[in-house]
């Protein structure tokens, strides 16, 4: 009896051994004060399985997932299948025994419409079935969209901002904006007949620069031909050539859209020059560029002066330090607020060689001497002696 005991013993520290062993070191230490190995047990499967009343009811929740369980419009067969063994699997572990063909059987129930091959008409699938692809909820429909129209009109007014128009019979060009004129003489007045015998007042007479395929033209009436033929208009030069071609509009005109060159007058000053050279020599001062200028060193330098205003890169790149502020920004107010701790008697832990009175010349020369030692082989490498010994 004596040896039977020992070996339930002995079995019940190998389970205890074991579980301990695949429990989670949180959940251990609320069962560290059982005795044995059953009395684990029984506490891990009251506290997640619960008792018989609470795992009726677990089942119960189970079985209705598993009854309104049906299959997604947007979900895989895969996915499907996945779901249904996982609740399946639920019911088994809460002691509900699933038969593999009560699965099979909700599987197929439970799947969308596109998965049945009844076509609801009798001697044949829906494989075999003719009229499958034409039906649709067992109803046949016959749409036809209607057709909607949408009209588009154009204007072809809509921007003459930038628009010259070209006249072959003119004595003079005209347009409309005398913002695009330079040495404009606004005190000349005159009248020009239009096609439809109507006048019109001339307000000014001036110049006019266009920018042309990236080029800058003067047109002038001087020297400029204008040929209109099969509905095309060329303006030559007799220098450059041809300056410009434009075709004719709807309305039998003749048009050239162009970026107008507006005269700009642009001013520097010496402070201005200063700046510059300042920047292109790396920020080098203005006593520097001036040294430059006075021994010839680079042709074509201005004479610089001072700038009035500093360049800000010099006053944060050239700052070596902080300036020292005349009084502190905090003063100490009570005993022992501020320690000084560099205030101290003499130092007892002896200098390198200070206190032998070695010579300070002879320091730098022995600290500059330095010995290396290689771990170099004589020999290749040889089998059971040291190279040494080799």
């Amino acid at each position: 009896q004596q040896r039977i005991a020992d070996e339930s013993k002995l079995k019940d520290l190998k389970m205890k051994n074991y579980l301990f062993q695949s429990i989670d070191r949180s959940i251990l230490e609320t069962i560290l004060v059982r005795d044995s190995a059953q009395d684990i047990w029984d506490a891990m499967r009251r506290k997640y399985q619960g008792s018989t009343k609470v795992k009726r009811a677990q089942l119960q929740a189970v079985r209705r997932e598993f009854e309104i369980l049906a299959m997604g419009e947007s979900e895989t067969v895969d996915e499907y299948f996945a779901r249904t063994l996982a609740i399946a699997n639920r019911m088994t572990s809460h002691g509900e025994r699933m038969e593999q063909v009560t699965v099979v059987e909700k599987i197929l129930r439970s799947m969308t419409s596109k998965f049945n091959y009844v076509c609801h008409k009798l001697g044949h699938y829906q494989s075999e079935c003719p009229d499958w692809g034409e039906s649709s909820n067992y109803a046949k429909m016959n749409e036809e969209e209607e057709m909607f129209l949408m009209a588009k009109t154009e204007n072809d007014c809509d921007d003459k901002k930038e628009v010259w128009f070209l006249d072959s019979g003119c004595s003079n060009h005209m347009v409309g904006n005398k913002n695009w004129l330079y040495e404009c003489d606004e005190n000349y007045r005159d009248s020009v007949k239009l096609g439809d015998d109507s006048k019109m007042n001339v307000m000014g007479k001036g110049s006019l620069k266009l920018n042309i395929n990236g080029r800058i033209h003067t047109l002038q009436q001087r020297n400029v031909t204008i040929i209109f033929k099969n509905d095309e208009c060329r303006v030559f030069h007799e220098e450059k050539g041809i300056l410009f071609t434009s075709h004719m509009s709807t309305n039998r005109m003749y048009m050239v859209r162009a970026i107008v060159i507006t005269p700009r007058c642009l001013q520097v000053t010496k402070e201005e020059w200063t700046q510059l050279w300042h920047n292109r020599y790396g920020h080098l001062s203005i006593k520097g560029l001036n040294t430059l200028v006075k021994k010839q060193m680079v042709k074509g330098l201005p004479d610089f002066e001072d700038i009035a205003k500093k360049c800000s890169d010099c006053l944060v790149g050239k700052q070596h330090r902080d300036v020292i502020p005349k009084q502190a920004m905090r003063r100490a107010t009570m005993k022992l607020e501020l320690v000084h701790s560099d205030i101290c008697g003499p130092i007892h832990p002896k200098s390198n060689a200070g206190s032998r009175n070695v010579p300070k010349k002879f320091r730098p020369e022995a600290v500059r001497w330095a010995n290396y030692v290689v771990n170099r082989s004589p020999t290749l490498s040889v089998k059971d002696i040291t190279p040494e010994e080799a």
